[in-house]
């Protein structure tokens, strides 16, 4: 396009007979698009103006110009609508027909491309407009990589819609395009690269404070969605295994308002433990197949609440737990202690008397009745919270008082507790006593 102070009739008369082009064909879009390519170091502004209008002009034309059919010397038929109506104004009606037209039918007729040639140089040269910083209101959300280019090639570009989908990995376009032939040649007549995808929904799953941010919460869970849906669709192919591979150890399940693990989410969850342990959302069900083949579980069982007390200590380290948290460990201690096996191979965790989740093998309960707890030193017993039964607090590995107390006092007697022999007896200590008692 000439610049603007040459957009006077009694110049663009003379620049169209000194060899300013009315149309362009082949030839000429590749050579606008490598023009575009060989301008990226210098004004950004300039070279995105120049690629808009370059794509805007393929998206009505491209139809015709990497059709099999066309014939070359045709080829400059189609124009750039806005030079070729300023000329057609500006010029005199025979100077149109005889020298623009000639001189762009011989262009036309020494410059042939094939339209395979024409559309692999097109899509090997960086001529597409695209984004070079995240739009709002998402500058400080939205994975995004530094230093890009106004301009990038066609196979490293997604449209607009896929945004969210692969902002971090891909570049994204600048402008939006209309016609189906232009994106079947772009490849946005499908979905991108599903591995990428996979890769940047955990990216997704790493931007902070999710929980806080309303808005963000909303474009989250419109593209998540999307996403997943992707997803269920690849069930059975090659790709999915890619999927599941870079999706394993990360926290990629959207629970609505933060993402989680997929070993805290359930399709059944009769505790309401968010977001230690979570229900899958009603909204997400309709990906059920996609969510069984990623290995989400129907419902919980011990060791799962196992490791959600585990994540729930974590959580609060030293700090007493707050009301509701504590009623949701109490019972998931409780669901614990109905799995005897739960805790035999992990650590578990279980509140003691000022509510702070401690190991429970360091806690006590007090079946000694008639010794209140406050009545020990805090260094030497740590009791366990009132609201943990005996029963269940032996179950879960929490050490009887009576035990522990019987424990010291029989290093008086240099024996052990179970099978000691007392002053060289061969009756057991516990026998001794039991016949004592009778």
């Amino acid at each position: 396009y000439p610049s603007d102070s040459f957009l006077r009739p009694d110049l663009m008369a003379t620049l169209v007979r000194l060899g300013l082009q009315t149309s362009l064909d082949r030839f000429g879009v590749l050579k606008v698009a490598k023009s575009i390519a060989g301008m990226v170091s210098t004004d950004s502004e300039m070279v995105l103006r120049r690629a808009r209008s370059l794509l805007k002009f393929l998206d009505s034309h491209l139809a015709e110009l990497a059709s099999d059919k066309l014939v070359l010397a045709e080829a400059g038929k189609y124009a750039v609508t806005s030079i070729k109506s300023l000329v057609k104004s500006f010029m005199p009606v025979a100077s149109q027909g005889t020298n623009s037209s000639k001189a762009d039918s011989s262009k036309s007729t020494s410059n042939q491309i094939d339209a395979e040639t024409f559309k692999k140089e097109l899509l090997n040269t960086a001529w597409v407009p695209v984004l070079t910083v995240p739009p709002m209101p998402w500058t400080d959300h939205l994975p995004w990589t530094n230093d890009r280019l106004p301009v990038a090639c066609p196979r490293d570009v997604r449209p607009k819609g896929e945004l969210w989908l692969i902002s971090f990995f891909m570049s994204i376009a600048d402008s939006d395009v209309s016609s189906p032939e232009l994106k079947e040649f772009l490849g946005w007549n499908k979905i991108g690269d599903k591995s990428l995808i996979a890769a940047q929904l955990v990216k997704l799953s790493q931007i902070p404070n999710v929980d806080k941010n309303i808005e963000l919460q909303e474009a989250l869970n419109t593209s998540v969605l999307k996403i997943y849906n992707i997803f269920q669709s690849s069930i059975g192919h090659d790709e999915f295994s890619a999927i599941k591979s870079i999706l394993s150890g990360h926290q990629w399940v959207w629970i609505g308002d933060s993402f989680v693990g997929p070993d805290a989410v359930a399709f059944r969850c009769s505790l309401n433990a968010r977001p230690m342990l979570s229900e899958l959302p009603a909204e997400l069900l309709s990906f059920s197949k996609f969510f069984r083949a990623m290995g989400i579980k129907e419902t919980f069982a011990g060791p799962d609440f196992v490791r959600a007390l585990s994540r729930m200590a974590d959580r609060y380290v030293d700090s007493p737990l707050p009301a509701d948290q504590l009623e949701v460990a109490v019972a998931m201690v409780q669901y614990v202690a109905d799995d005897r096996t739960a805790c035999q191979t992990s650590k578990m965790f279980v509140p003691d008397k000022a509510s702070i989740l401690c190991s429970a093998v360091d806690l006590v309960y007090n079946d000694a009745p008639w010794m209140p707890s406050n009545s020990f030193d805090p260094e030497e017993f740590r009791f366990v919270h009132s609201k943990i039964s005996i029963d269940v607090g032996e179950q879960v590995g929490v050490r009887s008082l009576r035990r522990q107390l019987l424990l010291r006092t029989s290093d008086v007697f240099n024996v052990a507790l179970q099978d000691a022999e007392a002053f060289g007896q061969s009756e057991s200590l516990t026998g001794r006593l039991r016949h004592i008692l009778e």
